[in-house]
């Protein structure tokens, strides 16, 4: 049986960070103009403030996080001695029984909703029951697949109840945000899509900041929740998103000094930021790789002798080197090649069109007419290679690919195409070729995008199939230890390696710009606002 895909929030999806939001809000104007308002520039857009019912951007998923809260909170200290490194948030503390199947959260006391109401473990049972309800159908619902129950011992205390040991538990019972059952729980859960405008008639929220308002494809405004639990957080009284068309415009207002904040930041953009006055860079790793995925049901991908090819014919150190400016590196693998459980011993094919020609030769596709462009069966080696809109790098990385497959006789035909659309395409099967990011799963399990199962229930777009993955992920998912799925993942990357389901392009590094007196920004490879609590401006 192939393994089910289990963790897919983790992974978060990076088509694109511009989405259409479904609703209609309005934003209060108020001291969004006040110096001490900290402004943030970017080409992201809100959609809903139930992540329920959201289409899983990593944007939405942020402001949701600065609203609501959950019951841990992971931090970035990886290792392969704290491969799962968590802090108390809503729960003080947390055990699992001998037998390890049940595990029990014990609730902080003084944590309020934002209409006074205590948050009690009977807002997390709500929560579990919501996330779960297939009346809602919350795209990231299989990582609670494991777990059977989810009782509140009383108003602080939490059991949840699973089917068997797993290394990802804490994990799994962590994944989401505690919703307010007390204000949430009018409305039927079948209403909840139908519905999406009374979550902001009916907003109740435990999280640093409240929303204070919002006007699509414009600004967001989140103000500062008073009654928050932590003492002296948030440290600023507002927070203005500032949404913006593309990233020329949002480098343009920062130059500009028309937000104090940007990030997602081009490379080639970094020396001239590095020249401004009073602006600050950070540059740190993230977890996202990007890569094209082929449609392994399409004729031209469907052998890897031609797959392997298309990655000898790609110079993807000459991508990195033209378009980012050092400041990324050739990738290879779904695990990120600085992480503990990164496979270092792969052989992974370089730039060679030598032997991309005698590969494709060898996979039956030749230019038997002498028009340039390879066929085999009467069908040319021409296909349509898509993306979204919006991230130009890609754009560029993409002409310099076509340029470099057209040597070696394949003609790859550049599109865009809107977000949403996109979107629906990938999880259809309904593309040749598409170049698309992830944000690697913290879990480690990569079932999301190469079982068998996830080509139907995830996000395995291209239809790859091995058996001996399957069984690798399904036997890891079996552990209750990530240090002992590590043979099994580097064995996998090998395999990934042989049969070049994707080609791996690049991992960037990761860069914000402040100015303004902003300060105490601290990004990290899990989200550039992963401490917006604690920014504060000096005026």
């Amino acid at each position: 049986m192939p393994p089910t895909n289990r963790s897919p929030r983790r992974v978060s999806l990076l088509f694109a960070l511009v989405l259409v939001a479904a609703i209609t809000g309005c934003v209060s104007r108020r001291d969004t103009t006040d110096p001490a308002t900290i402004r943030v520039g970017t080409i992201a857009s809100f959609e809903t403030p139930n992540d329920l019912i959201a289409r899983g951007s990593q944007f939405n998923h942020t402001i949701v996080r600065q609203l609501f809260g959950q019951l841990l909170r992971e931090v970035p200290e990886y290792s392969a001695e704290r491969p799962i490194p968590m802090e108390p948030e809503l729960a003080s503390s947390w055990s699992f029984s001998e037998d390890g199947l049940q595990l029990v959260f014990e609730l902080r006391d003084d944590v309020v909703w934002s209409d006074g109401t205590p948050l009690t473990a009977d807002d997390v049972v709500f929560s579990h029951q919501a996330q779960t309800s297939p009346q809602i159908g919350w795209m990231f619902a299989a990582v609670k697949e494991d777990i059977t129950s989810v009782e509140a011992l009383g108003p602080h205390s939490v059991r949840y109840t699973f089917a068997r040991r797993s290394a990802s538990q804490l994990l799994d019972a962590n994944e989401g945000v505690v919703l307010p059952r007390h204000a949430w729980s009018v409305l039927p859960f079948e209403q909840w899509r139908a519905r999406p405008d009374w979550f902001l008639d009916n907003l109740v929220t435990s999280g640093p900041f409240l929303l204070d308002g919002w006007e699509r494809q414009q600004r967001l405004v989140l103000r500062r929740n008073p009654g928050y639990f932590e003492p002296g957080l948030p440290r600023s009284e507002r927070v203005l998103f500032r949404f913006v068309p593309d990233e020329s415009s949002l480098f343009t207002q920062f130059v500009a000094g028309e937000v104090d904040m940007i990030y997602g930041i081009r490379p080639g953009d970094v020396p001239r930021l590095r020249q401004e006055p009073g602006v600050e860079l950070v540059d740190y790793p993230n977890r996202q790789y990007t890569f094209i995925s082929w449609n392994l049901e399409r004729p031209w991908f469907d052998d890897p002798r031609a797959r392997r090819a298309l990655v000898h014919a790609v110079d993807r150190q000459a991508i990195v080197d033209t378009l980012w400016f050092g400041y990324a590196t050739v990738s290879d693998s779904p695990v990120v090649s600085w992480f503990w459980a990164h496979n270092d011993a792969l052989e992974v094919p370089r730039h060679d069109p030598a032997a991309a020609r005698r590969l494709l030769d060898e996979a039956g596709w030749r230019d038997s007419d002498g028009d340039g462009v390879r066929e085999r069966d009467g069908v040319d080696f021409r296909f349509e290679l898509t993306t979204n809109p919006g991230n130009e790098t890609r754009w560029d990385a993409m002409q310099l690919i076509q340029a470099q497959l057209a040597e070696v006789g394949v003609r790859a035909e550049l599109r865009q195409i809107e977000f949403n659309t996109l979107n629906a395409q990938n999880l259809a099967h309904d593309y040749d070729a598409t170049v698309v990011a992830f944000a690697m799963d913290t879990s480690l399990d990569l079932s999301y995008a190469f079982s068998s199962d996830a080509i139907d229930n995830g996000y395995n777009f291209g239809s790859y199939r091995n058996a001996e993955v399957d069984r690798l992920l399904e036997e890891n998912a079996s552990y209750t230890d990530l240090a002992q799925m590590l043979p099994n993942l580097l064995r996998i990357q090998e395999i990934l390696n042989q049969d070049q389901p994707v080609l791996f392009l690049w991992e960037p590094r990761s860069f914000v710009a402040t100015r303004n007196g902003l300060t105490d920004v601290e990004p990290n490879l899990l989200n550039e606002f992963f401490n917006l609590a604690e920014w504060s401006k000096q005026e």
